[in-house]
């Protein structure tokens, strides 16, 4: 995994999103420097210099991370799950199915977080 291939927008994204399903499985510091480089889209020099490390390890941290993400993704396929719910969910959606829809996206969205809790004790 090289610097190119996480800077692009779509793995930027794929990222992000693994990162607001599985963050509570990361330590503070790991979701921090990672939120800090992907979300608020600081660079590597940026979040070195807020938590006095070297850039080379804000990097490491990074694609340590990364990894991780893609591991619990791999297992648990959440984010995989979320998307293709919500296609097919989109695929039905016409103007007077709009409000049920939206009451079962909320509780789609609400039972992936009690799983998350779940699945997390067990990792």
């Amino acid at each position: 995994m090289d610097n190119l291939k996480i800077n692009s927008l779509e793995n930027k994204e794929h990222y992000q999103s693994l990162l607001i399903i599985y963050g509570k499985l990361l330590t503070d510091y790991q979701r921090t420097i990672v939120s800090e480089y992907l979300a608020e889209d600081f660079s590597l020099s940026e979040v070195s210099e807020i938590h006095g490390i070297s850039r080379n390890a804000v990097w490491e941290t990074i694609k340590r991370v990364f990894k991780k993400l893609d591991i619990y993704e791999k297992e648990l396929n959440l984010s995989y799950k979320y998307h293709q719910i919500n296609n097919k969910l989109d695929i039905i959606t016409n103007k007077e199915n709009e409000e049920v829809i939206k009451e079962i996206k909320e509780l789609i969205n609400y039972g992936i977080w009690i799983i998350i809790r779940q699945d997390a004790t067990h990792l």
